[in-house]
């Protein structure tokens, strides 16, 4: 009974001395835990700030708990001490990088060198763990480095200019404070024996400090974020008012269109020039690129194809017009477009494109599907640009199709879905609404769902 008194009160001395430890060691380890868990939640962003804060935090926590007399009852000395040595060769790497990406966009040489130096003391220390001088050679290096980074960062943060780091003037307390405490445990060993190891209190007011500043700098990039999706929602509302609000009503044609954008907002548009409720042209049309970019030149397209009302049933004057307007105005980009135009009195269609996949024709006298080919340049890019246009006949039970190079471009596996299934589509006995629907549902059948590009089809079925 005296003996099991005797270890409670040797447990409760030990507990009582290590509790300062224990208890910045804990809180480290959950704060890296849940900056872990923040940036894995987070993956897709490009700012790995919350990766190396965490991976500092919970390296620096576990090796606090090592450095506890408690240690030793779960673990050998030699096990402590090269764990504790690892950790204190390889934290340096998340240790730059962080303390580089709090004061800086772009990693410069001086960094990558450091690390580089980390990483092959983190190796020698591996190869060379056992020999102890070598081990002592090691070490003073490693401090040394840890000095003059600390020192190189404190120093920074009180010459650049405000305008360039964000929360500088708290970063310059919180880093100041921090290298204090890290110079001194660093030149401890040259120190009166008397001197004692203070950092983890250091690290302690670090590590919250820092905590706050990151998830300040998280709050911010998402308050960021969601005023852009909010923008972008916004931007998809206008761009879906300047599609047409309904399909041309047409005696013995059905016209039916799908647009299935790849992010909110996209560069495909189509729109129709109705002369009367026998003639009615159809343009479709491709914005190289994608997103807002790329809308916004859809836009363009919108009011450049209202002006060439006049001509509605010339689609080579069409496109002509078309270019003419773009011409200049795109910044590099360009559009590919295609224009049909039917005459159901006169039963015939004239057909006209610019640098656009062909439009496809299901002839029912024949029951066969044909490319029709009439392809000038990409609008936007020569001002100077002519069009032909092709005259074809309209027969009963003809079926048109025009498509944008999404449908073509689909892909599974490295194949694409290609213009032989479209065809096999348009073939079948469809009318308008549901040859859309069929070429919609088997382009992200075949695609799984992920589409490559922006999907744009329109189709006219005559009875």
């Amino acid at each position: 009974m005296i003996m099991a008194d005797d270890l409670a009160e040797q447990v409760r001395r030990l507990l009582i001395a290590d509790f300062a430890r224990i208890a910045v060691a804990t809180v480290s380890i959950a704060i890296g835990c849940g900056s872990l868990l923040v940036q894995w939640l987070r993956r897709k962003t490009q700012n790995l700030l919350r990766l190396w804060f965490g991976l500092l935090a919970v390296l620096y926590g576990y090796r606090t708990l090592l450095m506890t007399e408690s240690a030793g009852y779960f673990l050998s000395q030699r096990a402590i001490a090269f764990q504790i040595g690892l950790i204190t060769f390889t934290i340096g790497i998340p240790a730059i990088l962080f303390g580089w990406g709090l004061v800086a966009q772009k990693q410069n040489r001086v960094i990558r060198s450091l690390i580089a130096l980390n990483a092959a003391m983190a190796v020698t220390f591996l190869l060379l763990h056992s020999n102890v001088e070598a081990l002592g050679a090691l070490y003073t290096v490693n401090n040394i480095l840890v000095i003059t980074f600390t020192l190189a960062i404190v120093v920074y943060l009180f010459v650049v200019p405000a305008e360039r780091v964000p929360d500088l003037k708290t970063l310059r307390i919180v880093m100041l404070v921090w290298g204090l405490f890290v110079i001194h445990n660093n030149v401890r060993q040259w120190l009166p024996e008397s001197s004692a190891d203070f950092e983890f209190i250091g690290f302690a007011i670090f590590l919250c400090s820092l905590a706050f500043l990151v998830a300040q700098r998280s709050l911010r990039t998402e308050e960021a974020l969601a005023s852009i999706r909010n923008e972008l929602e916004i931007a998809r509302r206008i761009q879906a008012s300047i599609l047409p609000e309904s399909m041309p009503q047409l005696r013995g044609v059905t016209v039916a269109a799908r647009y299935w954008p790849m992010s909110q907002v996209a560069g495909d548009f189509y729109d129709f020039l109705a002369m009367d409720e026998r003639r009615v042209g159809v343009l479709i049309a491709d914005v190289s690129g994608h997103g807002v970019p790329a809308a916004l030149v859809a836009s363009m397209v919108k009011v450049a194809i209202a002006a060439q009302a006049e001509h509605a049933d010339d689609p080579a004057k069409v496109l002509a017009g078309l270019n003419s307007i773009l011409s200049g105005k795109l910044q590099g980009q360009f559009v590919t477009a295609a224009y049909l135009f039917l005459d159901l009195e006169a039963g015939i269609a004239r057909y006209s494109a610019a640098g656009h996949p062909p439009l496809m024709h299901y002839v029912a006298a024949q029951s066969r599907v044909n490319d029709v080919v009439e392809n000038g340049l990409i609008l936007g890019v020569m001002p100077w640009a002519s069009y032909e246009t092709k005259v074809l006949t309209i027969g009963p039970g003809d079926r048109f199709l025009l498509y944008t190079d999404g449908v073509l471009e689909a892909n599974k596996d490295g194949e694409e879905f290609g213009d032989a299934r479209v065809k096999n589509i348009l073939a079948r006995p469809l009318v308008a609404d549901e040859l859309c629907d069929s070429v919609g549902s088997e382009v992200s059948a075949w695609s799984r769902g992920a589409a490559g590009d922006d999907i744009t089809v329109v189709a006219v079925a005559v009875a």
